[in-house]
């Protein structure tokens, strides 16, 4: 059980993560412009974070390099701007659970590409954690809340597709290195993007909780991810990460007044059960 300890630090993490984004997005900060200034603020925090080991950092190959820029591109530049999108037009409740579903994403890319086992328990589990995501996202009539909905979904393939390649450069590579160029290529990605929207916010409160959020998302939530996949594999790491939304659910519904129901008191109690029956 103890090897499970850092999936779940990083499923706290990523289910705090996202109340810090549905915030300033809230506060009509454009999401590219929010993603741009998260990395920004994320980098320094990982910057001082990293100090012990700053010179290993940058020891890395051309090879490897290329493979950053790829899960910077997919994961954080695609997948966590379309995220953002997504937080302007649903709930932060609905939207965290949804684009949680990559775990599925996963654990089909895995089984069919790279031949990797999986087991019973791993499968029901990751079926009853599915199942619970799917009960949380309240489905509504509303055309917002659909695109909001879609959106989800569009960022779980892209989240997907960058921890996949992250597990297949990880074991020529240092985590502080993946975690540090990762941010730095998002940033790149990023800012002509955001030169071209302009209208940065000038309240120091949005870069703050940009910052925290950032630390939690892209920063020590990617860090402890890391270390468990090297831990216990890719296909728990990510069943257990995708099971963050009920973290993000719960105090969505109570810091934004969102809706709560008994819908979604099932989902979450699902979710955990899952949880419970991938880590046997």
């Amino acid at each position: 059980m103890f090897d499970y300890i850092f999936a779940v630090v990083a499923m706290l993490s990523f289910g705090l993560s996202p109340l810090f984004y549905k915030y300033v997005i809230n506060a009509n900060v454009s999401p590219v412009i929010a993603n741009e200034i998260r990395a920004f603020m994320t980098l320094i925090i990982m910057l001082i974070y990293f100090i012990p080991s700053f010179l290993g950092i940058w020891k890395v190959t051309f090879y490897d390099i290329i493979m950053f820029a790829i899960v910077a591109f997919f994961g954080a530049f695609l997948g966590d701007t379309v995220y953002f999108y997504s937080l302007k037009y649903t709930d932060v409740s609905i939207t965290a659970p949804v684009s949680s579903s990559y775990a599925i994403i996963i654990v089909i890319i895995m089984f069919a590409f790279f031949k990797e086992s999986i087991s019973i328990f791993e499968i029901i589990g990751g079926l009853i954690i599915i199942l619970g995501i799917w009960i949380i996202q309240e489905r509504t009539k509303r055309r917002m809340q659909k695109i909001g909905v879609f959106l989800a979904l569009l960022s779980a393939l892209f989240y997907a597709i960058a921890i996949v390649i992250m597990n297949i450069v990880l074991p020529s590579t240092s985590i502080e290195s993946m975690v540090m160029f990762r941010i730095i290529f998002t940033l790149l990605f990023l800012l002509p993007l955001s030169i071209s929207q302009g209208n940065f916010p000038k309240l120091p409160k949005i870069w703050i909780l940009l910052g925290i959020g950032g630390f939690f998302g892209i920063g020590i939530g990617v860090v402890f991810m890391l270390y468990s996949m090297e831990t216990i594999g890719v296909v728990a790491t990510g069943l257990f990460s995708s099971a963050s939304p009920m973290i993000t659910s719960f105090l969505g519904i109570i810091l934004f007044k969102e809706r709560k129901s008994l819908i979604k008191i099932v989902g979450i109690s699902l979710i955990i059960i899952g949880l419970i029956i991938v880590s046997i």
